[in-house]
């Protein structure tokens, strides 16, 4: 079980268990995630990382540091400040030019986290 604590507790995040699980049971949830239009990942970029004390999350072009309880936000250009936080903060680091991401749609929902 993966729990976060807050002000007023711990709270259950998701869990998993050892048992077996079908592939197609994992090609249906990632199907899903990937594709239906109430996914939250249809409509976002989204890398988060748990570090010592905190996590890191960004969320389209919001960086969020969270350290003992205390946000840093940070709102990222798009273009090569995106890539440059992707590379620092996330290890990850594309082979392709920002230009050619796909685009996020334009009604997309404000996420702030």
């Amino acid at each position: 079980m993966l729990q976060t604590e807050k002000d007023e507790g711990w709270f259950d995040l998701y869990s998993f268990d050892l048992g077996h699980v079908c592939p197609a049971d994992i090609k249906y949830g990632n199907h899903y995630t990937s594709t239906h239009p109430d996914s939250f990942f249809v409509f976002a970029r989204v890398a988060a990382l748990p570090v010592e004390k905190g996590v890191i999350t960004l969320v389209n072009h919001t960086l969020k540091k969270t350290f003992a309880g205390e946000d840093d936000v940070q709102l990222l250009a798009e273009g090569q400040a995106y890539l440059d936080a992707l590379k620092t903060h996330f290890g990850i680091e594309l082979d392709a030019p920002y230009e050619e991401l796909r685009p996020l749609p334009e009604d997309a929902p404000a996420i702030v986290f």
